[in-house]
């Protein structure tokens, strides 16, 4: 585990020292002495990485170059980075439907069976109050999410089917 200075963190995730300290306090992420730890950059905001690190071609993918288990990773890791960016930690949540918000047409559903994928792992929990289902990220998983948003292998069995065969 790597820890960054504010300053180092704020410089990777493009925001202020000051916005990076409200991140960290919104979300429960330690920030003992000005230091946070760099495993919790994906909760805090969007990193944004140097070309020179990305794991893909140097052009960006188009839907139909994608596989279908490549399409369900990116819609999964699309929802955890939104919903944590959004800081949507239990008991906070939002409407079930709202997850697929901005994706295209043909990838709502996705969007919406990949929530259902999220809360049968556990990593998303669900109320039923009213007419709409709502949900929110599980913060005892934070660091499994992170992982996740990261680009980092995916740790639950139940998932990690589900993104491989839909």
């Amino acid at each position: 585990m790597a820890e960054l200075t504010l300053r180092e963190a704020a410089a990777r995730l493009n925001l202020s020292q000051l916005e990076i300290l409200l991140q960290c306090a919104l979300r429960g992420v330690p920030c003992e002495s000005g230091r946070v730890d760099e495993e919790v950059l994906p909760l805090l905001g969007s990193i944004h990485a140097p070309v020179s690190d990305r794991e893909e071609d140097e052009h960006e993918a188009t839907p139909g170059d994608e596989r279908d288990d490549e399409r369900r990773l990116r819609v999964v890791r699309r929802i955890l980075e939104r919903l944590s960016g959004m800081g949507k930690y239990w008991p906070a949540r939002t409407e079930k439907r709202a997850t697929a918000r901005g994706l295209a047409g043909p990838e709502v559903g996705l969007a919406l069976r990949a929530v259902d994928a999220l809360l049968d792992a556990g990593l998303l929990r669900e109320e039923h109050s009213g007419h709409e289902p709502r949900v929110g990220l599980d913060g005892d998983r934070r660091r499994e999410i992170a992982d996740i948003v990261a680009g980092r292998a995916i740790e639950d069995e139940q998932l990690r089917t589900w993104v491989a065969e839909g």
